[in-house]
Protein backbone atom coordinates (compact mmCIF):
# COMPACT_ATOMS: atom_id res chain seq x y z
CA UNK A 1 0.00 0.00 0.00
CA UNK A 2 2.97 2.51 0.71
CA UNK A 3 4.22 2.05 -2.55
CA UNK A 4 0.89 2.44 -4.60
CA UNK A 5 0.45 5.27 -2.78
CA UNK A 6 4.18 6.67 -3.51
CA UNK A 7 2.96 5.86 -7.42
CA UNK A 8 -0.12 7.82 -6.97
CA UNK A 9 1.53 10.91 -5.40
CA UNK A 10 4.42 11.11 -7.80
CA UNK A 11 2.08 10.57 -10.94
CA UNK A 12 -0.52 13.11 -9.70
CA UNK A 13 2.68 15.62 -9.00
CA UNK A 14 4.14 15.42 -12.54
CA UNK A 15 0.51 15.77 -14.48
CA UNK A 16 -0.27 18.54 -12.15
CA UNK A 17 3.11 20.43 -12.53
CA UNK A 18 3.69 19.65 -16.39
CA UNK A 19 7.00 18.29 -15.48
CA UNK A 20 9.20 18.39 -18.23
CA UNK A 21 12.38 15.88 -16.55
CA UNK A 22 10.37 12.09 -15.91
CA UNK A 23 10.92 9.62 -13.33
CA UNK A 24 11.68 6.09 -14.53
CA UNK A 25 11.21 2.86 -12.18
CA UNK A 26 13.08 -0.58 -13.23
CA UNK A 27 11.83 -3.69 -11.90
CA UNK A 28 14.64 -3.71 -9.04
CA UNK A 29 13.41 -0.67 -7.51
CA UNK A 30 13.21 0.02 -3.88
CA UNK A 31 10.65 2.21 -2.82
CA UNK A 32 9.56 2.70 0.87
CA UNK A 33 7.51 5.48 3.10
CA UNK A 34 7.55 7.04 6.74
CA UNK A 35 5.49 10.07 7.99
CA UNK A 36 7.07 12.53 9.69
CA UNK A 37 5.24 13.40 12.66
CA UNK A 38 4.17 12.68 16.22
CA UNK A 39 1.92 9.81 16.68
CA UNK A 40 -0.79 12.57 18.45
CA UNK A 41 -0.68 14.55 15.23
CA UNK A 42 -2.51 13.82 12.16
CA UNK A 43 -0.31 11.95 10.05
CA UNK A 44 -0.33 14.84 6.89
CA UNK A 45 3.30 15.41 6.56
CA UNK A 46 4.80 12.67 4.90
CA UNK A 47 7.72 11.05 3.08
CA UNK A 48 8.55 8.60 0.29
CA UNK A 49 11.64 7.12 -1.88
CA UNK A 50 12.26 5.20 -4.42
CA UNK A 51 15.55 4.00 -4.70
CA UNK A 52 16.86 2.95 -8.52
CA UNK A 53 20.49 1.66 -9.17
CA UNK A 54 23.05 4.60 -7.79
CA UNK A 55 19.95 7.42 -7.53
CA UNK A 56 16.99 8.08 -4.78
CA UNK A 57 14.13 10.09 -5.96
CA UNK A 58 12.26 11.31 -2.62
CA UNK A 59 9.16 13.20 -2.39
CA UNK A 60 7.36 14.75 0.12
CA UNK A 61 4.03 16.03 0.76
CA UNK A 62 2.44 18.27 3.52
CA UNK A 63 -1.16 19.50 4.77
CA UNK A 64 -1.77 22.76 6.39
CA UNK A 65 -0.82 26.19 6.62
CA UNK A 66 2.93 25.76 5.73
CA UNK A 67 5.07 27.57 3.14
CA UNK A 68 8.01 25.65 2.84
CA UNK A 69 9.04 21.73 4.52
CA UNK A 70 12.38 20.36 4.95
CA UNK A 71 14.04 17.43 6.32
CA UNK A 72 17.35 16.61 7.18
CA UNK A 73 19.86 13.62 6.87
CA UNK A 74 22.51 12.22 9.79
CA UNK A 75 24.81 9.16 9.63
CA UNK A 76 23.84 8.27 12.72
CA UNK A 77 20.07 7.75 14.24
CA UNK A 78 19.24 10.10 17.25
CA UNK A 79 20.53 13.17 16.07
CA UNK A 80 19.48 16.65 16.24
CA UNK A 81 19.16 19.81 14.03
CA UNK A 82 23.18 20.60 14.09
CA UNK A 83 25.37 19.04 11.06
CA UNK A 84 22.51 17.76 9.04
CA UNK A 85 22.29 17.66 5.56
CA UNK A 86 18.82 19.50 4.35
CA UNK A 87 16.38 19.53 1.77
CA UNK A 88 13.78 22.49 1.69
CA UNK A 89 10.92 22.78 -0.18
CA UNK A 90 8.62 25.24 -1.49
CA UNK A 91 5.97 24.33 -4.17
CA UNK A 92 4.03 27.24 -5.77
CA UNK A 93 0.63 26.98 -7.88
CA UNK A 94 3.00 27.51 -11.45
CA UNK A 95 4.52 25.00 -12.86
CA UNK A 96 8.45 24.18 -13.24
CA UNK A 97 9.27 25.94 -16.81
CA UNK A 98 8.21 28.97 -14.16
CA UNK A 99 10.40 28.38 -11.42
CA UNK A 100 7.82 28.47 -9.08
CA UNK A 101 8.27 25.33 -7.30
CA UNK A 102 12.12 24.79 -5.47
CA UNK A 103 13.71 22.45 -3.79
CA UNK A 104 17.17 23.53 -2.50
CA UNK A 105 20.15 21.57 -0.67
CA UNK A 106 20.74 23.50 2.49
CA UNK A 107 22.60 22.33 5.65
CA UNK A 108 23.08 23.07 9.62
CA UNK A 109 27.07 23.31 9.49
CA UNK A 110 26.00 26.47 11.83
CA UNK A 111 23.99 24.37 14.73
CA UNK A 112 20.65 25.68 16.06
CA UNK A 113 20.01 28.60 12.94
CA UNK A 114 18.44 28.85 9.78
CA UNK A 115 20.32 26.67 7.70
CA UNK A 116 22.32 27.66 4.93
CA UNK A 117 21.85 27.09 1.40
CA UNK A 118 24.65 24.85 0.02
CA UNK A 119 27.37 26.30 -2.93
CA UNK A 120 26.41 23.05 -4.54
CA UNK A 121 22.74 22.15 -5.63
CA UNK A 122 23.36 18.41 -6.37
CA UNK A 123 20.09 17.29 -6.57
CA UNK A 124 17.56 17.17 -9.29
CA UNK A 125 14.14 19.06 -9.15
CA UNK A 126 11.03 16.53 -10.74
CA UNK A 127 7.79 18.11 -9.98
CA UNK A 128 6.02 20.17 -7.62
CA UNK A 129 2.62 21.44 -6.60
CA UNK A 130 0.31 23.28 -4.51
CA UNK A 131 -3.04 23.47 -3.57
CA UNK A 132 -5.78 25.50 -1.40
CA UNK A 133 -4.87 23.03 1.13
CA UNK A 134 -1.98 20.89 0.57
CA UNK A 135 1.69 20.87 -1.39
CA UNK A 136 3.95 18.09 -2.89
CA UNK A 137 7.38 17.87 -4.54
CA UNK A 138 9.91 15.38 -5.76
CA UNK A 139 13.30 15.98 -6.80
CA UNK A 140 16.31 12.84 -6.41
CA UNK A 141 20.29 13.15 -5.75
CA UNK A 142 22.85 10.01 -5.81
CA UNK A 143 23.59 7.80 -3.50
CA UNK A 144 26.74 8.67 -3.04
CA UNK A 145 27.51 11.48 -1.07
CA UNK A 146 28.36 14.61 -3.45
CA UNK A 147 32.24 15.51 -3.00
CA UNK A 148 31.31 19.20 -3.87
CA UNK A 149 28.97 19.75 -1.29
CA UNK A 150 29.61 21.43 2.48
CA UNK A 151 27.69 18.13 4.22
CA UNK A 152 26.48 15.64 2.28
CA UNK A 153 26.00 12.19 3.46
CA UNK A 154 25.99 8.32 1.39
CA UNK A 155 23.00 6.83 1.83
CA UNK A 156 24.05 3.02 2.21
CA UNK A 157 21.86 0.23 3.43
CA UNK A 158 21.76 1.34 7.12
CA UNK A 159 19.48 3.27 9.17
CA UNK A 160 19.92 6.95 9.38
CA UNK A 161 18.85 9.93 11.38
CA UNK A 162 15.70 11.92 10.24
CA UNK A 163 14.96 15.36 11.53
CA UNK A 164 12.06 17.96 10.06
CA UNK A 165 10.64 20.85 10.16
CA UNK A 166 7.37 23.39 8.30
CA UNK A 167 7.05 26.37 8.33
CA UNK A 168 6.77 29.89 6.60
CA UNK A 169 8.72 32.53 4.13
CA UNK A 170 9.95 35.95 4.81
CA UNK A 171 7.58 38.81 2.91
CA UNK A 172 8.99 40.73 0.38
CA UNK A 173 11.99 38.64 -1.26
CA UNK A 174 10.91 36.40 -4.17
CA UNK A 175 11.37 32.53 -3.88
CA UNK A 176 14.10 31.08 -3.61
CA UNK A 177 15.54 34.41 -2.39
CA UNK A 178 14.97 35.62 0.76
CA UNK A 179 14.85 33.65 4.31
CA UNK A 180 12.65 31.26 5.94
CA UNK A 181 11.06 31.94 8.95
CA UNK A 182 11.94 30.07 12.17
CA UNK A 183 9.87 26.38 12.14
CA UNK A 184 6.89 26.46 13.30
CA UNK A 185 6.28 22.43 13.67
CA UNK A 186 9.47 20.47 14.18
CA UNK A 187 11.06 16.86 15.29
CA UNK A 188 13.50 13.72 15.20
CA UNK A 189 12.20 10.86 13.80
CA UNK A 190 13.27 8.64 16.78
CA UNK A 191 14.49 5.26 14.85
CA UNK A 192 15.50 6.88 11.78
CA UNK A 193 15.21 5.30 8.44
CA UNK A 194 16.72 2.29 6.21
CA UNK A 195 15.90 3.45 3.00
CA UNK A 196 16.93 -0.02 1.40
CA UNK A 197 14.40 -1.62 3.73
CA UNK A 198 11.75 -1.46 1.45
CA UNK A 199 10.00 -3.22 -0.98
CA UNK A 200 9.88 -3.17 -4.89
CA UNK A 201 6.00 -4.40 -4.85
CA UNK A 202 2.92 -2.96 -3.26
CA UNK A 203 2.51 -5.06 0.06
CA UNK A 204 -0.05 -7.69 0.22
CA UNK A 205 -3.14 -7.24 1.59
CA UNK A 206 -3.52 -7.25 4.93
CA UNK A 207 -4.08 -10.93 6.09
CA UNK A 208 -7.43 -11.99 6.44
CA UNK A 209 -9.27 -13.64 9.40
CA UNK A 210 -9.46 -17.48 9.18
CA UNK A 211 -10.61 -20.10 11.66
CA UNK A 212 -8.53 -21.90 13.31
CA UNK A 213 -9.00 -25.88 13.19
CA UNK A 214 -10.80 -27.28 16.36
CA UNK A 215 -8.59 -30.08 18.20
CA UNK A 216 -9.06 -33.85 17.22
CA UNK A 217 -10.33 -34.33 20.60
CA UNK A 218 -12.18 -32.11 22.93
CA UNK A 219 -14.21 -31.99 26.42
CA UNK A 220 -16.56 -28.49 26.32
CA UNK A 221 -19.75 -27.86 28.44
CA UNK A 222 -22.55 -25.27 27.57
CA UNK A 223 -25.68 -24.55 27.70
CA UNK A 224 -28.73 -24.62 24.95
CA UNK A 225 -31.59 -22.99 23.85
CA UNK A 226 -33.24 -25.65 21.86
CA UNK A 227 -34.14 -25.84 18.73
CA UNK A 228 -37.47 -25.00 18.35
CA UNK A 229 -39.54 -21.81 16.95
CA UNK A 230 -38.85 -18.76 19.22
CA UNK A 231 -42.43 -17.57 21.01
CA UNK A 232 -42.46 -13.71 21.02
CA UNK A 233 -39.17 -13.84 19.74
CA UNK A 234 -37.23 -15.69 22.33
CA UNK A 235 -35.61 -18.71 22.56
CA UNK A 236 -35.73 -20.32 26.50
CA UNK A 237 -32.52 -21.95 27.51
CA UNK A 238 -33.08 -24.82 29.88
CA UNK A 239 -30.52 -27.26 28.93
CA UNK A 240 -26.81 -27.55 30.04
CA UNK A 241 -24.61 -30.04 27.65
CA UNK A 242 -21.65 -31.62 27.59
CA UNK A 243 -20.12 -32.84 24.60
CA UNK A 244 -17.00 -35.25 24.28
CA UNK A 245 -15.89 -35.17 20.64
CA UNK A 246 -13.48 -37.99 19.74
CA UNK A 247 -12.60 -37.43 15.96
CA UNK A 248 -9.94 -39.91 15.18
CA UNK A 249 -12.59 -42.76 15.97
CA UNK A 250 -15.60 -40.65 14.12
CA UNK A 251 -17.64 -40.11 17.10
CA UNK A 252 -19.19 -37.89 19.81
CA UNK A 253 -21.55 -38.00 23.09
CA UNK A 254 -23.68 -35.26 23.97
CA UNK A 255 -25.33 -35.32 27.72
CA UNK A 256 -27.78 -33.41 28.21
CA UNK A 257 -29.52 -31.88 31.75
CA UNK A 258 -32.29 -29.72 32.84
CA UNK A 259 -30.59 -26.49 34.12
CA UNK A 260 -33.17 -26.44 36.51
CA UNK A 261 -32.96 -29.94 38.35
CA UNK A 262 -29.65 -30.98 37.07
CA UNK A 263 -31.66 -34.54 36.12
CA UNK A 264 -30.28 -36.12 32.99
CA UNK A 265 -32.81 -35.45 30.35
CA UNK A 266 -31.55 -37.87 27.52
CA UNK A 267 -28.40 -38.08 25.09
CA UNK A 268 -26.77 -38.27 21.56
CA UNK A 269 -24.45 -40.87 21.02
CA UNK A 270 -22.78 -40.28 16.83
CA UNK A 271 -20.58 -43.22 15.83
CA UNK A 272 -19.33 -43.28 12.37
CA UNK A 273 -22.64 -42.85 10.26
CA UNK A 274 -25.09 -43.68 13.22
CA UNK A 275 -27.05 -41.38 15.40
CA UNK A 276 -28.46 -42.83 18.56
CA UNK A 277 -31.06 -40.90 21.18
CA UNK A 278 -31.10 -41.37 24.03
CA UNK A 279 -33.84 -40.98 26.60
CA UNK A 280 -32.76 -40.02 30.67
CA UNK A 281 -31.80 -43.87 31.40
CA UNK A 282 -30.76 -45.13 27.66
CA UNK A 283 -33.34 -47.42 28.13
CA UNK A 284 -35.07 -45.78 25.38
CA UNK A 285 -33.10 -45.70 21.71
CA UNK A 286 -34.02 -44.02 18.62
CA UNK A 287 -31.25 -44.79 15.42
CA UNK A 288 -30.50 -43.03 12.32
CA UNK A 289 -28.19 -43.89 9.82
CA UNK A 290 -27.02 -39.89 9.18
CA UNK A 291 -25.02 -41.65 5.79
CA UNK A 292 -22.09 -39.48 6.83
CA UNK A 293 -19.83 -39.31 10.02
CA UNK A 294 -19.82 -36.20 12.40
CA UNK A 295 -18.26 -32.68 12.06
CA UNK A 296 -14.76 -32.90 10.84
CA UNK A 297 -12.13 -30.79 13.02
CA UNK A 298 -11.19 -28.07 10.08
CA UNK A 299 -15.26 -27.19 8.91
CA UNK A 300 -14.62 -23.91 10.08
CA UNK A 301 -12.16 -23.49 7.04
CA UNK A 302 -14.92 -23.46 4.69
CA UNK A 303 -16.71 -20.77 6.34
CA UNK A 304 -16.18 -17.00 5.57
CA UNK A 305 -15.38 -14.17 8.27
CA UNK A 306 -17.68 -11.19 8.74
CA UNK A 307 -16.63 -9.00 11.58
CA UNK A 308 -14.84 -9.11 15.45
CA UNK A 309 -16.57 -7.85 18.51
CA UNK A 310 -16.93 -8.32 22.35
CA UNK A 311 -19.84 -11.09 23.11
CA UNK A 312 -20.80 -11.61 26.80
CA UNK A 313 -19.33 -15.04 28.22
CA UNK A 314 -20.52 -17.00 30.44
CA UNK A 315 -18.88 -19.10 32.81
CA UNK A 316 -18.99 -22.67 34.29
CA UNK A 317 -19.32 -21.36 38.32
CA UNK A 318 -22.26 -18.87 36.77
CA UNK A 319 -23.60 -20.70 33.93
CA UNK A 320 -26.88 -19.20 34.36
CA UNK A 321 -25.42 -15.27 33.37
CA UNK A 322 -23.05 -13.37 31.64
CA UNK A 323 -20.03 -12.34 33.22
CA UNK A 324 -17.51 -11.04 30.99
CA UNK A 325 -16.72 -9.42 27.79
CA UNK A 326 -14.88 -11.46 25.38
CA UNK A 327 -13.01 -10.52 21.81
CA UNK A 328 -15.02 -12.78 19.31
CA UNK A 329 -14.81 -13.56 15.56
CA UNK A 330 -17.66 -14.07 13.14
CA UNK A 331 -17.67 -16.75 10.46
CA UNK A 332 -20.68 -18.10 8.56
CA UNK A 333 -21.06 -20.20 6.23
CA UNK A 334 -21.09 -19.86 2.35
CA UNK A 335 -24.16 -22.10 1.20
CA UNK A 336 -25.95 -21.83 4.73
CA UNK A 337 -29.09 -23.03 5.28
CA UNK A 338 -31.52 -20.35 7.40
CA UNK A 339 -28.73 -18.65 9.22
CA UNK A 340 -25.47 -20.47 10.61
CA UNK A 341 -23.39 -17.95 13.08
CA UNK A 342 -19.85 -19.19 14.58
CA UNK A 343 -18.55 -16.85 17.41
CA UNK A 344 -15.00 -17.98 18.47
CA UNK A 345 -13.05 -16.69 20.30
CA UNK A 346 -10.45 -14.19 18.12
CA UNK A 347 -7.88 -15.36 16.59
CA UNK A 348 -7.87 -18.62 18.32
CA UNK A 349 -5.89 -21.26 16.64
CA UNK A 350 -8.12 -24.20 18.15
CA UNK A 351 -11.09 -22.29 16.70
CA UNK A 352 -12.92 -22.03 20.59
CA UNK A 353 -16.26 -21.18 20.06
CA UNK A 354 -18.28 -18.87 22.29
CA UNK A 355 -21.70 -19.17 20.46
CA UNK A 356 -23.43 -21.24 17.26
CA UNK A 357 -26.59 -20.08 16.17
CA UNK A 358 -28.25 -22.08 13.64
CA UNK A 359 -31.07 -24.15 12.37
CA UNK A 360 -31.33 -27.63 14.07
CA UNK A 361 -33.24 -29.14 11.22
CA UNK A 362 -32.01 -28.19 7.55
CA UNK A 363 -35.59 -28.50 6.02
CA UNK A 364 -37.02 -25.93 8.36
CA UNK A 365 -33.98 -23.03 9.12
CA UNK A 366 -36.30 -21.22 11.34
CA UNK A 367 -36.43 -23.61 13.73
CA UNK A 368 -33.17 -22.35 16.19
CA UNK A 369 -30.68 -23.24 18.32
CA UNK A 370 -28.22 -21.36 19.92
CA UNK A 371 -24.96 -23.22 21.78
CA UNK A 372 -23.69 -21.00 24.27
CA UNK A 373 -20.06 -22.80 25.52
CA UNK A 374 -18.85 -22.32 28.46
CA UNK A 375 -15.82 -24.34 28.61
CA UNK A 376 -13.56 -25.56 25.45
CA UNK A 377 -10.88 -27.95 26.52
CA UNK A 378 -8.89 -29.99 24.03
CA UNK A 379 -8.33 -33.63 25.43
CA UNK A 380 -4.79 -35.08 24.93
CA UNK A 381 -5.09 -38.67 26.05
CA UNK A 382 -7.59 -40.90 24.32
CA UNK A 383 -11.03 -41.34 25.59
CA UNK A 384 -11.79 -44.37 27.47
CA UNK A 385 -14.33 -46.75 24.73
CA UNK A 386 -16.97 -47.22 27.43
CA UNK A 387 -17.93 -43.46 27.70
CA UNK A 388 -18.94 -44.24 23.63
CA UNK A 389 -20.35 -47.39 24.15
CA UNK A 390 -23.59 -48.28 22.19
CA UNK A 391 -26.37 -49.09 24.60
CA UNK A 392 -28.36 -52.53 24.49
CA UNK A 393 -31.75 -50.47 24.13
CA UNK A 394 -30.52 -49.50 20.28
CA UNK A 395 -29.07 -52.85 19.37
CA UNK A 396 -32.49 -54.31 19.06
CA UNK A 397 -34.22 -51.03 17.34
CA UNK A 398 -34.32 -50.19 13.15
CA UNK A 399 -33.07 -48.10 11.97
CA UNK A 400 -34.32 -45.06 10.45
CA UNK A 401 -33.41 -43.16 7.50
CA UNK A 402 -32.38 -39.21 7.69
CA UNK A 403 -35.71 -38.60 6.92
CA UNK A 404 -37.28 -40.05 9.27
CA UNK A 405 -35.15 -38.67 11.61
CA UNK A 406 -36.04 -35.38 10.72
CA UNK A 407 -39.32 -36.08 10.96
CA UNK A 408 -38.98 -37.16 14.46
CA UNK A 409 -37.06 -34.62 15.53
CA UNK A 410 -40.05 -32.33 14.12
CA UNK A 411 -42.61 -34.70 15.90
CA UNK A 412 -40.78 -34.06 19.14
CA UNK A 413 -39.86 -30.32 20.15
CA UNK A 414 -38.93 -29.56 23.22
CA UNK A 415 -40.75 -26.59 23.74
CA UNK A 416 -44.60 -26.05 24.10
CA UNK A 417 -45.95 -22.57 24.28
CA UNK A 418 -48.08 -23.01 27.39
CA UNK A 419 -46.25 -25.25 30.02
CA UNK A 420 -42.28 -24.97 28.10
CA UNK A 421 -40.59 -27.97 28.52
CA UNK A 422 -42.51 -31.21 27.12
CA UNK A 423 -41.73 -34.74 28.31
CA UNK A 424 -40.22 -35.94 25.02
CA UNK A 425 -37.04 -34.51 24.75
CA UNK A 426 -35.18 -34.17 21.41
CA UNK A 427 -32.16 -31.99 21.93
CA UNK A 428 -30.19 -30.06 19.01
CA UNK A 429 -26.50 -30.65 19.39
CA UNK A 430 -25.90 -33.03 16.52
CA UNK A 431 -28.67 -31.70 14.45
CA UNK A 432 -27.36 -28.32 14.52
CA UNK A 433 -23.53 -29.56 13.81
CA UNK A 434 -26.21 -32.35 10.71
CA UNK A 435 -27.11 -28.95 9.48
CA UNK A 436 -24.00 -27.11 9.46
CA UNK A 437 -22.91 -30.78 7.40
CA UNK A 438 -25.46 -30.36 4.90
CA UNK A 439 -24.99 -26.72 4.18
CA UNK A 440 -21.35 -27.11 3.68
CA UNK A 441 -21.75 -30.00 1.52
CA UNK A 442 -24.91 -28.65 -0.61
CA UNK A 443 -23.51 -27.22 -4.18
CA UNK A 444 -25.83 -23.97 -4.22
CA UNK A 445 -28.29 -25.42 -1.86
CA UNK A 446 -29.36 -28.38 -4.07
CA UNK A 447 -28.66 -32.05 -3.73
CA UNK A 448 -26.34 -33.91 -6.21
CA UNK A 449 -28.54 -36.09 -8.66
CA UNK A 450 -27.58 -39.22 -9.91
CA UNK A 451 -29.30 -42.67 -11.61
CA UNK A 452 -29.15 -45.51 -9.15
CA UNK A 453 -28.14 -49.02 -10.71
CA UNK A 454 -30.56 -51.97 -9.27
CA UNK A 455 -33.66 -50.21 -10.51
CA UNK A 456 -33.18 -46.65 -8.60
CA UNK A 457 -36.19 -46.01 -6.79
CA UNK A 458 -37.96 -48.80 -8.58
CA UNK A 459 -38.88 -47.40 -11.82
CA UNK A 460 -35.36 -46.42 -12.71
CA UNK A 461 -35.97 -43.28 -12.44
CA UNK A 462 -32.59 -40.50 -11.04
CA UNK A 463 -32.72 -39.79 -7.57
CA UNK A 464 -30.53 -38.05 -4.94
CA UNK A 465 -27.37 -39.28 -3.96
CA UNK A 466 -28.11 -39.50 -0.57
CA UNK A 467 -31.52 -41.55 -1.05
CA UNK A 468 -30.00 -43.85 -3.33
CA UNK A 469 -27.07 -44.12 -0.57
CA UNK A 470 -29.31 -45.06 1.87
CA UNK A 471 -30.28 -48.33 0.23
CA UNK A 472 -26.73 -49.29 -0.69
CA UNK A 473 -27.03 -52.51 1.81
CA UNK A 474 -29.57 -53.64 -0.85
CA UNK A 475 -27.23 -53.30 -3.92
CA UNK A 476 -28.27 -49.52 -4.70
CA UNK A 477 -25.49 -47.72 -6.04
CA UNK A 478 -25.10 -43.72 -8.01
CA UNK A 479 -23.95 -44.52 -11.73
CA UNK A 480 -23.00 -41.29 -13.02
CA UNK A 481 -24.37 -38.04 -11.16
CA UNK A 482 -25.12 -33.75 -12.07
CA UNK A 483 -25.51 -33.01 -15.66
CA UNK A 484 -23.46 -36.42 -16.89
CA UNK A 485 -26.02 -38.31 -15.64
CA UNK A 486 -28.72 -36.78 -17.66
CA UNK A 487 -30.31 -36.22 -14.63
CA UNK A 488 -30.35 -32.60 -12.49
CA UNK A 489 -32.04 -30.60 -9.59
CA UNK A 490 -35.53 -28.55 -10.20
CA UNK A 491 -36.78 -26.61 -7.81
CA UNK A 492 -40.53 -26.33 -8.94
CA UNK A 493 -42.46 -27.89 -12.17
CA UNK A 494 -44.83 -30.52 -12.37
CA UNK A 495 -43.76 -32.53 -9.67
CA UNK A 496 -42.01 -29.81 -7.47
CA UNK A 497 -38.54 -30.30 -6.34
CA UNK A 498 -36.89 -33.02 -7.33
CA UNK A 499 -33.95 -35.00 -9.17
CA UNK A 500 -35.95 -34.79 -12.99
Amino acid sequence: MKVLTLLLLCIVAMQCCNATTTMETSNDAITGYVSLGQSTETKDFNLTWTINDDTITFTLSSRGPYDWFAFGLHDQVGQGMANAEVFMCNPQTSNLKKLGTFCQVRNTLNGYSTPSVDATQYIKLISGKRTSTSAIATFSRTLKKSSDSELSYDITNKSMGIIYARGNWSSGSAMPSGTPLQHTYNGILKDGVNFFNGNNKPKPPAPTHRAGVWPNQFDANMTIAEGQLAINNKLITGIFARLRYDFPKRRQLWEYFDMKTGKSVGGELWVGTMLYNLNADSSQCYVSNMTFDILRPNWLQGTNYLTTNYLLRQSLENSCGPVNYTDADLFTLPNTVGLTNSWLVANSPIAEPIRLMGPDNPSEPKTRSILEYITFQPVSKPFDDSIFKIPSSCKSERVKSVSESLAYAKKNRILKAKNGISSSYHISGSHMFLGIIKSLNAPQGEPKCCFCSNGGDGSGACTTVELCSQKSSDGYRCTQSGEKSGCKWESGGVFGPGCM
